[in-house]
């Protein structure tokens, strides 16, 4: 049982005027605040309270109604963790979607791409070749990937930029491993080794490799 429900002995007329004194707020709880609510002198409230012990009971009250509020605000911050969850997740199936779909575009253009484009000769001069990477197309198809790229990193957590890892090689030493080259495959296999210190060194967004 409670503390602050009605005691053995307590009279009908000490308990409501005690009712009174420990639902008040904490900051305005005083004898005489309850005087002047149940009409009771404030000697007469004295004497119940020292004896059936209102200052201890109205704490244990006031801790109970503490942990009901805390219960309440841990309920409603797990709930409003659950639905930012799910936010999360929406946001990053839009971000790989939008990703899938920048890179179907940009595979779309680079096979519409010839390998290599010969160029007819003007008068007295021999033909020549050039490579789809110097055109337009080309570019707009490289730069859809790389931010596909970005995008699918980005959902995922990963870096968006990386230009060089250094991972631990034998005796702890360094080992350099160049990345611009690497498929995406390679570097994600290579980001799931782990984030410690002994997995990774610091990741460098500016700058080429010596």
């Amino acid at each position: 049982m409670n503390t602050w429900a009605r005691r053995k002995g307590e009279s009908k007329e000490a308990y409501a005027a005690f009712e009174i004194y420990y639902t008040l707020e904490p900051d305005e709880r005083s004898l005489e605040a309850v005087s002047r609510k149940c009409g009771k002198s404030v000697s007469l409230l004295a004497r119940w309270s020292a004896l059936k012990k209102w200052v201890s009971r109205a704490d244990d009250y006031d801790a109970h109604m503490a942990n009901i509020r805390q219960k309440e605000r841990e309920k409603q911050a797990a709930k409003w963790e659950k639905r930012r969850e799910e936010l999360r997740f929406r946001q990053v199936v839009c971000e790989l979607g939008d990703a899938r779909r920048m890179r179907k575009k940009a595979i779309d253009i680079l096979e519409k791409l010839p390998l290599q484009v010969e160029v007819a000769p003007k008068k007295d001069e021999e033909s020549f070749v050039i490579m789809p990477a110097s055109s337009a197309e080309y570019r707009a198809a490289n730069d859809l990937l790389k931010t596909a790229r970005e995008f699918v990193r980005g959902a995922l957590e990963m870096p968006t930029r990386l230009d060089r890892q250094e991972l631990t090689g034998k005796d702890g030493e360094a080992v350099k491993v160049k990345t611009e080259q690497m498929t995406d495959e390679e570097l994600e296999r290579i980001a799931s080794m782990g984030s410690g210190a002994g997995a990774f060194g610091a990741a460098k967004s500016e700058g080429k490799p010596s």
